[in-house]
């Protein structure tokens, strides 16, 4: 019984470690309406990484944000877009937005990956 509590009491913050070194993936699909916007949004850490590809059906305008004030400053400037596959570098701690606009005059379908590292 000694033995299985030192095993236990060892094991313990190594599994703990193991599991916040892990970045999670997560996945957002989305139809975006004509002339509508959808927004993706997470908090990162000064220099935190995050893996980002994005594929939509017709070309949409894209960018990643964050507001500081009353002003919205854009590391990533908008551009038109279908798809892009890239790593995005926080410049300091806060909340960051990726940011799509659809200026088609149809609905489209828009598929996220990004991985918070």
């Amino acid at each position: 019984m000694k033995y299985q509590n030192i095993k236990l009491f060892i094991c313990l913050p190594a599994l703990f470690l193991t599991s916040n070194a892990v970045a999670e993936q997560r996945v957002d699909k989305s139809i975006i309406e004509a002339e509508k916007v959808h927004e993706v949004c997470m908090k990162l850490k000064d220099g935190q990484k995050m893996n980002y590809s994005f594929k939509s059906a017709k070309s949409m305008k894209f960018n990643i944000h964050y507001h500081a004030d009353d002003v919205t400053l854009f590391p990533v400037e908008e551009h038109l877009t279908d798809g892009a596959t890239d790593i995005f570098i926080s410049p300091g701690e806060r909340g960051y937005c990726m940011m799509w606009t659809n200026p088609n005059a149809e609905a489209v379908e828009l598929n996220v990956e990004y991985e918070i590292q």
